[in-house]
């Protein structure tokens, strides 16, 4: 099982409320089985089955921890359930680079260890922005030359409504998880969810497909500060890993622990 996270939008930073609307697309579809993703943030699985999928094993050679868990339990012809109530939030308080550089990394991975996921995405997304943008540019044309406006160009322009109304389903979703939490004395977690943020909806989802477009034919992406090249789900080159990481992981690791990985591994 598998739940979500919400990204809370900053005020005065107009990139963090896409960010916190860009969960929504997968959110919306998380009840469809085909294109439900694990989120290794807020994931669960029975132990008795993670001995018997051999995980442990599994992840030796995977960067994606979640996304090939995902697979490997999907393989296996077992399910994923969706635990709505359970969904967390997390600060979106990043700079526009470290919010782009999240984007494209996403949709890398997605691209590489979820393809057919990534495929829909790509697909539906090209199909909601080509349509409205055709409409735009067809009512724009029409009312430039003082004709009304046809009833399949309005039918285009109805996918904009659309985006909206999806953003809207979202945030009323998590308005109800907040209430419910509220009503219980839970505020560990907040969610302050406002639902104004749904008109953001069809913006959020243009970065997203954005995102996508921009994954075609890129397997690097950068991990913080770590640069990767990703040639398939079990194959992950490292590009340039920092020398200050092997200072902060020999400051934070204790000499048990190393000591530990090195008995287990024969590799200091």
């Amino acid at each position: 099982s598998s739940t979500y996270r919400f990204y809370r939008p900053l005020p005065g930073r107009p990139l963090s409320y896409l960010l916190a609307l860009w969960t929504g697309y997968q959110f919306c579809h998380m009840h469809l089985r085909q294109v439900m993703a694990v989120w290794g943030g807020s994931m669960a699985i029975r132990r008795e089955l993670f001995d018997t999928l051999e995980i442990r094993k599994v992840w030796d050679t995977a960067l994606s921890d979640d996304c090939v868990l995902h697979n490997t339990v999907l393989k296996a012809g077992k399910r994923i359930d969706f635990a709505v109530p359970a969904m967390t939030s997390a600060s979106s308080d990043l700079s526009t680079r470290e919010v782009l550089i999240f984007a494209m990394r996403q949709c890398i991975i997605g691209k590489v260890v979820l393809k057919s996921i990534w495929i829909t995405s790509v697909l539906s997304l090209s199909l909601y922005h080509l349509s409205y943008g055709r409409g735009l540019f067809l009512a724009a044309k029409h009312i430039k030359k003082g004709t009304p406006i046809p009833g399949y160009v309005w039918g285009m322009l109805s996918f904009l409504v659309a985006g909206t109304l999806q953003a809207s389903g979202y945030l009323n979703a998590l308005k109800k998880i907040e209430t419910h939490r509220q009503a219980q004395g839970m505020h560990e977690d907040p969610l302050h969810i406002e639902r104004r943020w749904a008109l953001v909806g069809p913006f959020a989802y243009l970065f997203l497909w954005w995102s996508l477009l921009g994954s075609v034919f890129r397997k690097k992406f950068s991990w913080r500060a770590i640069h990767y090249h990703m040639k398939s789900e079990h194959a992950t080159d490292v590009l340039h890993y920092p020398k200050a990481l092997d200072r902060v992981q020999e400051r934070v690791v204790s000499p048990h622990i190393l000591r530990s990985i090195h008995h287990d591994s024969g590799n200091p």
